[in-house]
């Protein structure tokens, strides 16, 4: 290490020595005796005595004599000097030289070094206990969230008692608990075919809806449905819910129920209309608003066929056949 610490301080000297060189227009003589024993640089100190470097080293460059008559230029020799003079301090420091007077640094006892491993090893056993720590902190975070989750979504699929609109369930989303003929909810429902067209709701009315869910797509804080009316599978209108910035959680958790809403189920739906372009649905001018939605009657999971299937002509069906997903022929 000493030796490359010298090599170093070679490689600054030199080339402290060719920027005087230039700064020079003839040789400046030696005058070592302008330079006192206090502005020497004491040798490196060490078992390798190839490292030790003293001011004998130092160019000729750097001896200036004040008969030159250039007192600018030896001034900034005197301060080239004086960098090369600390640069070399500063290495031998490092390289473990002792005190300016070159005493090599006393050797560390037995005790000292068990002590500075002691103190290194419960600085690494902390560290490894706050990490530790984190990761319990955030595992428990974690099982807390995931039990909350748990006990919200089992109330969620307890079936919600809706008496009338005078008092309406805290509940805005679930499966309708049956009434059994216990009253009359005082509900209007507006006709689906009717939506946005003379004669029905318009937009910004606020109606309810009793429809089939005919196709759900949810992602990310959205959910689109498309309800197609009970009386006649001709009519259909799109349904909306976005994640509400004042509820997040309550949002988010109606989101995830109204997606796992099986095809073909009977909902009610209580929202708003709005203006709006939708080319997929028969009714094109108006989308509703979600604010309540309740299940009536859940559809299986798996169904025989769906009313698209039906649907399909016998060419698609043909087209298909060679295909990776071909169709099945649904005759009535």
């Amino acid at each position: 290490m000493r030796v490359l610490l010298s090599s170093v301080l070679t490689v600054a000297l030199v080339v402290d020595n060719m920027r005087l060189s230039k700064a020079f227009s003839a040789p400046i003589p030696h005058l070592s005796s302008a330079l006192s024993a206090s502005q020497r640089v004491a040798p490196f100190r060490g078992a390798n005595s190839a490292a030790a470097v003293s001011l004998s080293a130092v160019p000729h460059a750097f001896q200036l004599t004040a008969l030159h008559g250039k007192t600018d230029v030896a001034g900034r020799a005197g301060t080239w000097l004086g960098q090369g003079v600390r640069r070399m301090e500063t290495i031998r420091r490092m390289s473990g030289g002792g005190d300016a007077g070159g005493a090599p640094p006393a050797e560390k006892t037995e005790e000292e070094k068990a002590a500075l491993k002691a103190e290194r090893e419960a600085r690494k056993a902390a560290k490894e206990a706050e990490a530790q720590a984190k990761k319990d902190k955030k595992a428990a975070e974690a099982a807390a969230k995931a039990a909350k989750d748990a006990e919200e979504e089992k109330a969620m699929r307890e079936p919600v008692l809706y008496r009338s609109t005078a008092d309406e369930p805290a509940r805005k989303f679930g499966d309708l608990e049956m009434m059994q003929s216990r009253g009359t909810t005082g509900r209007v429902f507006s006709s689906l075919s009717s939506l946005g067209l003379p004669g029905g709701a318009q937009a910004g009315d606020e109606v309810w809806i009793r429809a089939r869910v005919s196709a759900v797509r949810a992602k990310g804080g959205s959910c689109f449905m498309v309800l197609r009316d009970i009386s006649s599978p001709f009519y259909t209108a799109q349904a909306c819910l976005f994640k509400d910035k004042e509820d997040p959680e309550g949002s988010t958790r109606a989101l995830k129920w109204l997606a796992d809403l099986t095809l073909e189920s009977v909902v009610d739906i209580k929202g708003t209309l709005a203006a709006a372009e939708v080319r997929s649905c028969s009714q094109q001018t108006v989308e509703l608003q979600i604010s309540r939605c309740y299940a009536v009657s859940r559809a299986p999971v798996q169904l025989p066929f769906l009313l698209e299937d039906a649907a399909r002509s016998d060419e698609e069906i043909a087209a298909a056949a060679g295909t990776d997903k071909p169709l099945s022929a649904v005759y009535q």
